[in-house]
């Protein structure tokens, strides 16, 4: 199994017993299963502060200086956002303001209060 953490992909190949052979028993397909996994919250804020030509130590400050808990908030709120872009077939690093609502009125839909949508 290979996985890389940011933009790579993650390879789930099978796992068998080599020294068993058993011709009752098909092999499994041995063509790779790639899928990508998503960045962390902290990777997208980074790449993009460093777009915008802050420094490794301010960028290293900004993440550091938020509280444990609202870090666990958006990184819940990322992990949603991103799996409701991969549905929707949005771009989660570049949204429109429409579908940026459109993912807002989808947790109203589904009864979360807009307190927890911030």
């Amino acid at each position: 199994t290979m996985v890389c953490r940011s933009q790579g992909a993650i390879y789930r190949g099978p796992v068998e017993d080599s020294g068993a052979q058993d011709s009752a028993h098909p092999r499994p397909d041995p063509s790779p299963r790639f899928s990508v996994a998503p960045p962390s919250r902290l990777e997208v804020e980074q790449r993009h502060l460093s777009q915008e030509k802050f420094s490794t130590r301010v960028i290293n400050t900004i993440q550091a200086a938020r509280r444990p808990s609202m870090s666990r908030i958006y990184n819940a709120t990322w992990t949603i956002f991103h799996k409701w872009c991969t549905k929707s077939k949005v771009d989660p690093f570049s949204p429109s303001i429409a579908q940026i609502l459109e993912f807002l009125q989808d947790g109203l839909d589904r009864g979360l209060f807009p307190n927890t949508l911030r």
